[in-house]
């Protein structure tokens, strides 16, 4: 045991404790055994496998009644008691919604890690992505930050190789012939190559190309290593 540190709350007081402990691979897969990870909204995130993860929308479920709780605590008088009370019930719903949303990224990370020897991901600058544009709302509310840290450290922790690489052009380029161009990407959903004919999901066809950068990526690495 390292060190205790006891955190006060909405919901109550916790205790958060840290141990100092040798990594270790309690879940052997094949060194082969590799995935490579497109985040969207639509889906919370398409592997290279084929498999679509729903988006939970966690914060959609509790609108109605983040909705009646800010209502309430605006016709309460500011610094009265039932004020406090209620401003108290809202903030345990907030804390309510990011345990969900916390929960849901650990198991969905842990699976992946649980599965693959090499985990790949964009490097998405989600900070930035927040700041700007309509879909700034839906990023934060899927927290692929969370996800991204989660899979790092449990890499780390279980002996599995996490790799980010640069997504410039990967929902643009055919994982079948390498052309890449606009045109490719019919639509948010649908992804067909202008030059081979290749029809796919466009998501899934991301999810390849990552795969295949983050490979290639960790090879350069393990040269280097080895030089």
């Amino acid at each position: 045991l390292k060190t205790a540190t006891i955190v006060k709350e909405n919901n109550g007081y916790f205790i958060c404790v840290t141990f100092a402990s040798q990594s270790k691979n309690l879940y052997p897969t094949d060194e082969n055994q590799a995935v490579g990870i497109d985040m969207g909204i639509a889906c919370f995130l398409t592997d290279s496998n084929g498999c679509f993860v729903e988006n939970p929308k966690h914060t959609k479920k509790y609108e109605a009644r983040l909705r009646v709780k800010n209502r309430a605590l605006a016709r309460k008088k500011k610094g009265s008691n039932r004020f406090k009370k209620t401003k108290l019930e809202l903030n345990c719903l907030h804390s309510k919604i990011a345990n969900v949303r916390k929960d849901f990224s650990h198991k969905v990370s842990l699976k992946y890690i649980k599965e693959n020897s090499l985990i790949v991901c964009e490097d998405l600058k989600v900070k930035n992505m927040i700041k700007f544009g309509n879909l700034s709302k839906s990023i934060a509310d899927v927290s692929w930050s969370g996800f991204f840290d989660k899979l790092s450290y449990k890499s780390k922790l279980y002996e599995k190789i996490f790799v980010q690489v640069n997504p410039k052009y990967t929902s643009q380029k055919c994982n079948v012939c390498g052309h890449i161009a606009k045109e490719n990407r019919l639509n948010q959903a649908n992804f067909h190559c202008v030059s081979c004919g290749q029809l796919q999901n466009a998501d899934f066809n991301a999810a390849k190309n990552i795969l295949g950068e983050g490979m290639a990526l960790n090879r350069q690495r393990e040269a280097v290593a080895c030089a």
